[in-house]
């Protein structure tokens, strides 16, 4: 079956000589699942179920009684919900996470979120979606590295029971529809990986320039791919 092809930008927020450095290099920094899982940030980018793999779920209700008589007396009733999750102990892999915007729904479209505003970083801005994922592809299979990429679901996951996959997060993390990259790594650390310079696919801005940038898909035969608000 043919791969649906990635209609959109991909957006990289991160300090400027960081997006510098991915602009110039196409450097990624690939940070391990047990770091996000780890990090204490209000759950902006942290997220303590990214090291779990199995959640149970019981809701149900719970009832005291007391024998004083043949059937017992109720004293007490009401619902309980539990929820066990389940943590992995060895290395989950890394992962490099990007804002994915959808230029495919609509002609113009507009970053939205006031996340946006909290913002201080600069980003980089992925045109070539697809182009990005196959030169990451290609160079994780020139490093003997298995991986998977795809969009990040979000789910309830209090009522959540069974496996929780790694492409499946909480859905109070929605705002950042994210497009993740996960890579099979024995150690436990983080994983630079070099694709080459992405200057010819991607632009780099503050993070502050996103509100005022719209995005639209062009003919072929004309080359702008930003229109400024």
């Amino acid at each position: 079956m043919k791969s649906k092809k990635i209609s959109g930008c991909f957006i990289k927020f991160g300090e400027q000589q960081h997006m510098q450095t991915l602009l110039d290099k196409g450097q990624l920094y690939c940070s391990t699942l047990h770091y996000f899982a780890n990090l204490k940030d209000g759950n902006f980018i942290g997220d303590k179920m990214e090291n779990v793999f199995h959640i149970s779920t019981f809701a149900g209700s719970i009832e005291i009684k007391r024998k004083q008589t043949d059937p017992y007396r109720l004293v007490h009733k009401g619902q309980i919900q539990e929820t066990t999750a389940h943590f992995a102990h060895k290395s989950s892999g890394n992962i490099f996470c990007l804002y994915f915007h959808d230029v495919g729904k609509q002609q113009m479209n507009v970053i939205q979120g006031g996340n946006i505003e909290l913002i201080k970083d600069w980003v980089v801005v992925i045109i070539d979606a697809q182009e990005f994922v196959n030169r990451v592809a290609n160079r994780l299979k020139e490093m003997s590295l298995d991986f998977k990429h795809h969009f990040v679901s979000y789910e309830d996951l209090s009522k959540w029971n069974g496996p929780k996959g790694l492409f499946t997060k909480d859905r109070k993390y929605k705002h950042q529809q994210e497009y993740r990259i996960w890579i099979d790594n024995p150690i436990n650390d983080a994983l630079l990986v070099e694709i080459g310079p992405i200057a010819d696919i991607a632009r780099l801005l503050p993070a502050s320039e996103l509100k005022y940038m719209g995005f639209k898909r062009i003919p072929n035969n004309q080359k702008n791919h930003f229109e400024d608000r």
